[in-house]
């Protein structure tokens, strides 16, 4: 599996906040007492992460810098979380730097779950900046499972949008040698089933011409917001989507109203979906007056 993927998304502050205080972080290695016993409901997952920067030129200006930071001199974090919306789901943490590959052995509830993002860490990092994935993979109950080695292929500088690679790959057998002697009774009994990009299906009605991710993205940014908006209502979902202004070029806004049922009564948001200079989409929300 190779793709290349740029996207970005600006939304309230709110949406960024209640992420920030509602969401836990869990590591995504599992110590070998935790992994002796797997429940009837759990499951463990095998994999690696590898990620790469491209060489940059030897003799680049010392102007070099408007084009962004070296993706090599960077430390990353991929997070990976179980997939559909929940505001206060545990997101699971692995660190990774450039050029070492990062391997993982993690006991998880079973269901299926998303390496969503990998974004910069470490105090002068650009934290703001998120490289959005969309891998997926599912954990069986009782079952061990190889999920591959993800790839990802860094250009020599980024910024926030930059586009990149990746790649899903079959490295089974060097897992193997590698771990065996750390998780004798676990890795060497692992199934195949590799991880692979979400291409998965509209997510809400209606007629809305958003690619399946953008509306994922989107419905994720409404339901925060609604949830923020009346915290009376326990249960809302999207029922209706439809376009007030259709792109007619590449780099055109569209704009779309999604309407929630909000507990029975109809809420209806406008989303604006903006070209980036930087590559991708921008997707704005608020509230239709």
């Amino acid at each position: 599996m190779r793709a290349n993927y740029r996207v970005s998304y600006t939304g309230p502050c709110l949406v960024a906040l209640l992420a920030f205080l509602l969401s836990g972080c869990a590591s995504m290695n599992s110590s070998k007492e935790a992994l002796q016993s797997i429940g009837n409901k759990e499951g463990v997952v095998v994999g690696s992460v590898l990620l790469t920067a491209a060489q940059g030129d030897a003799n680049e200006t010392g102007w070099s810098f408007l084009r962004g930071r070296k993706a090599g001199e960077l430390k990353y974090s991929v997070s990976i979380s179980e997939t559909g919306f929940n505001p206060i789901k545990l997101i699971y943490t692995l660190p990774a730097t450039p050029g070492k590959e990062e391997f993982f052995v993690k006991k998880l509830p079973a269901g299926n779950y998303q390496m969503d993002r990998i974004e910069p860490t470490g105090i002068l990092a650009p934290t703001a900046w998120k490289f959005p994935l969309g891998v997926v993979f599912t954990v069986k109950p009782q079952k061990v499972t190889y999920i591959g080695r993800l790839v990802v292929i860094f250009p020599d500088r980024i910024l926030q949008g930059s586009r990149f690679k990746f790649t899903i790959q079959d490295a089974q057998k060097e897992t193997i040698e590698k771990l065996r002697n750390d998780y004798p009774s676990i890795v060497p009994n692992a199934v195949r089933e590799l991880a692979r990009r979400d291409e998965g299906p509209n997510s809400v009605p209606g007629n809305t011409v958003a690619s399946p991710l953008l509306q994922r993205d989107t419905l994720r940014i409404i339901l925060v917001m609604d949830g923020a908006a009346d915290n009376t209502c326990a249960k809302r979902t999207v029922v209706n989507t439809e376009p007030i202004k259709r792109p007619t070029r590449p780099d055109d806004t569209g704009q779309e109203r999604w309407t929630v049922d909000r507990c029975g009564k109809a809420i209806p948001y406008l989303v604006t979906y903006t070209p980036s200079a930087r590559g991708g989409t921008d997707i704005s929300v608020k509230p239709e007056k």
